[in-house]
């Protein structure tokens, strides 16, 4: 018996909870609730290879659905150039540049300090903010040296906190390249720790990471110390769109991850409501892994 492809159980769920909250919408007590909008998130896409084609599983699995695309770094490697960017990105992902919300990783510092990303993405910003059914969205640059730090005081530090204290939105989320917790081949990133604070600080909810290569982790909500806390940034590392080379490779720090899976492919979706976020994993047609995860958005 032919199974059935794992991101058609996705898109059900997520007709199901569309569903069921424009019933909610129509019968309810009098405060409408919105439909909830979809995001994926993928990182660690494409390594550039004469005569190897990169497998399509991650980008078959987002095409499924129209919804934005947060990306975590590492679009293409190994040097993220143009001739890469043209001859390798574009003609897997290029059709879904319009709705690709990115952030660079190191392999797109690798040529004239991410010129080649910032050319191909029409002059993006290194860090941004954008919105999503009132959910405030922050890409934020992990390669820290190359734009002012990523510590307290740092341009990018002061930008942030300056955002969260402007907008105190109910619902936010976060995502740059490298992890701050990871028990994959890059342990966890040091660097990052005053920006996961001040996230930690201001309750966002979720933080988005890659740099892992072929690796999926969920941690729990941990605050700045890496310690569970009810309050704290739930983490996911998503290194699930085609690069595979660190899969299996795994760093025994603490924290530790309450998920992980090693070498498949696919995206997490997003699905977010005013006030509450559900994600699941989608993998790649003929995997049968799968994670779930769901929570409320912190009352202030």
């Amino acid at each position: 018996m032919r199974r059935t492809p794992r991101w058609r159980h996705a898109l059900s769920a997520l007709a199901v909870l569309t569903m069921s909250t424009t019933v909610a919408t129509l019968v309810g007590p009098q405060v409408a609730q919105a439909a909830p909008t979809p995001i994926w998130v993928v990182a660690d896409l494409v390594r550039c290879r004469t005569g190897v084609s990169n497998p399509p599983g991650a980008r078959d699995v987002v095409a499924a659905i129209d919804a934005r695309i947060v990306m975590p770094g590492d679009l293409v490697s190994p040097d993220g150039a143009t001739a890469e960017f043209t001859g390798c990105f574009d003609p897997l992902w290029g059709r879904f540049k319009e709705r690709t919300r990115p952030t660079p990783g190191n392999h797109e510092y690798k040529t004239d300090r991410g010129a080649a990303y910032y050319d191909y993405f029409g002059g993006i910003a290194p860090y941004y903010a954008w919105t999503a059914r009132g959910w405030r969205m922050y890409s934020l640059n992990s390669m820290c040296g190359y734009h002012g730090g990523c510590g307290v005081g740092s341009p990018m530090y002061r930008w942030l906190e300056a955002d969260l204290r402007a907008h105190d939105r109910p619902c936010e989320a976060a995502y740059w390249h490298h992890p701050r917790w990871s028990q994959g081949a890059q342990g966890n990133i040091e660097r990052m720790a005053p920006l996961y604070a001040l996230l930690d600080r201001y309750d966002v909810e979720l933080l988005f990471v890659g740099n892992e290569n072929g690796v999926y982790q969920r941690y729990p909500a941990l605050g700045r110390r890496g310690r569970p806390t009810a309050r704290g940034v739930t983490e996911f590392v998503v290194s699930t769109g085609g690069v595979t080379d660190g899969a299996g490779v795994v760093t025994p720090n603490l924290p530790a991850p309450v998920v992980r899976e090693d070498g498949t492919l696919g995206a997490l979706l997003l699905s977010l409501a005013p006030a509450s976020w559900q994600a699941d994993f989608v993998a790649e047609a003929g995997s049968s892994f799968t994670d779930h995860a769901a929570g409320r958005c912190f009352e202030p």
